[in-house]
C-alpha cells in the first residue's frame, strides 16, 4: 500500500484516539466539557485504553483486540429512531439507498475538484477495504461470490471489519501478527504539539490551529 494511503489511516486513527482521551468526560453529551485538555491526563487515559483493549495483558493486541480501540460509531442516521430522522432538516426521512449513493457520488466528485491528493488517498483506502470486505464475505475462498454467500453477509458489519483490517495490517510494522504500544501513532505527542504556549493544556483554538496546520502539511 502507498505511503500517501498509510499516512491517511494515521491521520484517522489519531483522530479516533483524539477524540478517546480527550477528556475525563468524553462520554458526556455537552461537547463544550471536552476542552480544555490536559495532556498528563490524556496520556493516563490512553495508556488505560490500550490496557483495557489488551485482554491477556501481553503487552500486545491482537487482530480482536485491535479492534476494541476503535468504539462503534454510527454511521449517519441508519438505525436511528424516527423521531431523531425528522429532527435533521438534512435528512427529514429515510433515504433509499440509490439516493444516497448518487448523493455520496456527488459528494466525491466536489472533493476531487477541491482537493484531488485527499480524494485519491480516500479512493485508495476505499478500495483496500473493499477487497478486504469481498476477502471476507467469499466464505469459501474460491475468489468468487455466490448469491448465498452475498445475500447471507452482514456488509456493515463486514465493511467495519474489512476498515480495521487495512489499518491493523499498516500498523503492524514488523508483521508479526500483533501490535505493540510503539507501533500505534501517539496522540498525546502530538497534543504537546498542539500546546502553543507550553502550560500543558490544549484549548480549542490551539487544538483547531494544530488540526489545521496538520491537515495543511499532509496536502502539501
Amino acid at each position: 500500500m502507498t505511503q500517501p494511503l498509510m499516512t491517511k489511516v494515521v491521520v484517522l486513527f489519531f483522530t479516533l484516539a483524539l477524540s478517546a482521551v480527550a477528556t475525563a468526560e468524553h462520554h458526556t453529551k455537552d461537547k463544550k466539557n471536552r476542552f480544555p485538555i490536559n495532556i498528563e491526563q490524556a496520556e493516563a487515559r490512553a495508556s488505560a485504553h490500550f490496557a483495557a483493549a489488551d485482554t491477556n495483558a501481553d503487552g500486545l493486541l491482537s487482530t480482536d483486540e485491535f479492534a476494541l480501540l476503535q468504539p462503534d460509531r454510527p454511521r449517519g442516521l441508519r438505525g436511528w429512531p424516527d423521531k431523531i430522522r425528522k429532527r435533521n432538516p438534512r435528512n427529514p426521512g429515510l433515504m433509499d439507498g440509490q439516493t444516497r449513493k448518487s448523493k455520496n457520488n456527488k459528494a466525491r466528485a466536489r472533493s476531487a475538484q477541491v482537493n484531488p491528493k485527499r480524494a485519491a488517498e480516500r479512493n485508495q483506502m476505499r478500495a483496500a477495504a473493499e477487497s478486504a470486505m469481498f476477502k471476507l464475505m467469499d466464505e469459501n475462498a474460491d475468489g468468487l461470490l455466490d448469491s448465498d454467500e452475498y445475500a447471507n453477509a452482514d456488509k456493515p458489519q463486514l465493511m467495519q471489519k474489512a476498515r480495521q483490517m487495512v489499518a491493523f495490517a499498516q500498523f503492524d510494522a514488523n508483521k508479526d501478527g500483533f501490535i505493540a504500544p510503539d507501533e500505534l501513532p501517539n496522540p498525546t505527542a502530538q497534543l504537546r504539539q498542539f500546546d502553543a504556549n507550553n502550560d500543558g493544556i490544549v484549548n480549542k483554538r490551539e487544538m483547531r490551529r494544530g488540526l489545521r496546520a496538520r491537515r495543511e502539511a499532509n496536502d502539501s
